[in-house]
């Protein structure tokens, strides 16, 4: 009994150190698949004149039309890339015991919400509402109620307001988050693929090959979730294990001494009772205990290679475009140093309190400071920003610079704030979301395009 039981512990602690290292595998080569896409992204983008200069002589010139839409495109593949891993860490989420077992609890519902809530600080309000109402998960209200922009009510709803025990999961198939996220992303790079701004369709090529691999780590990530170690097996092993314990008692013999009969039996006890608990402890790496792969570490040190990338790229206005979203230790709901305190988003998707301009069809939704958030920037050497966001230009009446073609945004589009800075507050902004020791000092002075109206549009 003992030599069967011993083999199939040690046989299932084996399969969970698989399944935790392939785990591990997976997601490291979707992060650096991921971080290879944004690479390109920011160097094969052609731009204008400003990228010319930048990249012959690390100096700027009067920007164009084209390196704005080179921003944009920057912009817009950074904020869908990393919108990708939050909605891989919320599927995690909800496929850990959602998937499985059907249902999750009022501390995943609490998680699932905070990852709905920075989804929304980096997707447009019409690419959240179409995310959101993936999340499979019944009797749940929403979070934003549709709003124009973040506001702080919105994240103290997601901590304060009551839940239930459990939550029921709709475990029909049915398409998932991530994956919706990475068409998005596939539209983007069709999007600028052999634009004057652009890049050429071999690069284009590549990020495709990229998108694919990270569809099929997704699927694989998926598989290892939602195909644990069969339950007869688990089931044995425990059986196995306690008739052993029990039996040990029934085999000793007083006259052996108390070593033989009493510290022996604990060592042995001890000693599988340990490797039972490793196995189960490694079977399911995608998880949110301690013991578990930090997904959420991974994601928080993108947003921080990101901005780096964006900043050796020499993309101050697209640099300028991201803010971090600081949230007070009192409201994080996890007492684990990996939960994390802020989080990047975009400017155009938040409202920051004290801050007019919210919901304009509801009022109520910008208020002032509360006491659990705080809109402030990132206190690390990366994104030093300001308390306010840099107000509309007024039409200019230079004509120094050759009109442009108008061109107008939706009042959701993510490149609509990119537009809407005048000359002296963005070269100020840019300097302070610049990371230290930045390529973007010196003499070099970000001069943002002066034909901008007040509407937001290129003239």
């Amino acid at each position: 009994l003992g030599a069967t039981m011993s083999f199939l512990l040690v046989f299932r602690a084996n399969a969970a150190s698989d399944r935790y290292w392939q785990g591990k595998t997976v997601l490291t080569k979707t992060f650096a698949g991921l971080r290879h896409m944004i690479m390109m992204m920011c160097v094969s983008a052609k731009g204008g004149v400003s990228c010319e200069a930048w990249r012959e002589r690390r100096q700027h010139a009067a920007e164009d039309v084209n390196d704005i839409k080179a921003s944009m495109a920057r912009v817009n593949c950074v904020r869908l890339v990393l919108a990708y891993t939050v909605a891989l860490k919320l599927h995690m989420r909800i496929a850990n015991d959602g998937y499985v077992r059907g249902v999750i609890d009022a501390e995943q519902k609490r998680m699932v919400d905070m990852d709905r809530i920075r989804l929304r600080g980096l997707l447009t309000r019409q690419e959240f509402e179409i995310v959101n109402s993936m999340v499979p998960i019944f009797n749940d209200t929403g979070l934003t109620q549709g709003c124009m922009r973040l506001a702080p009510r919105n994240i103290e709803d997601a901590l304060d307001r009551p839940l239930a025990s459990h939550y029921e999961v709709d475990v029909v198939p049915d398409i998932r988050q991530p994956l919706a996220i990475l068409m998005f992303i596939r539209l983007e790079i069709v999007k600028h693929m052999n634009e004057p701004y652009g890049f050429r369709d071999r690069y284009a090529k590549v990020m495709m090959g990229i998108c694919d691999g990270t569809s099929t780590l997704f699927e694989q990530i998926t598989t290892l979730i939602t195909t644990p170690i069969p339950f007869p097996y688990v089931h044995l092993c425990k059986l196995m294990l306690v008739s052993f314990l029990m039996s040990i008692p029934l085999v000793t013999k007083p006259s052996d001494g108390v070593f033989q009969n009493v510290c022996m039996p604990g060592l042995v006890a001890m000693s599988l009772l340990g490797i039972d608990a490793i196995a189960t402890e490694l079977a399911e790496p995608f998880g949110d205990d301690k013991n578990d792969l930090d997904v959420t570490g991974m994601i928080t040190t993108l947003e921080e290679e990101c901005m780096h990338f964006l900043d050796l790229s020499g993309d101050a206005r697209a640099l300028g475009a991201f803010r971090s979203y600081e949230i007070c230790d009192g409201a994080l709901v996890l007492d684990d140093p990996r939960v994390p305190c802020e989080f990047l988003c975009l400017c155009s998707q938040v409202t920051f309190a004290g801050e007019q301009g919210g919901d304009e069809e509801n009022p109520d939704s910008v208020e002032a400071e509360s006491d659990l958030l705080i809109f402030r920037p990132r206190r690390t050497p990366l994104l030093r920003g300001r308390a306010t966001t840099a107000p509309r230009a007024r039409p200019s009446s230079r004509g120094s610079a050759p009109a442009q073609r108008a061109e107008s945004f939706d009042e959701d589009d993510p490149r609509e704030p990119l537009l809407s800075a005048s000359r002296d507050e963005a070269a100020e902004g840019s300097a302070q979301f610049r990371p230290a020791g930045s390529s973007l000092g010196g003499s070099t002075v970000f001069r943002p395009l002066a034909e901008i109206s007040s509407e937001g549009t290129l003239v």
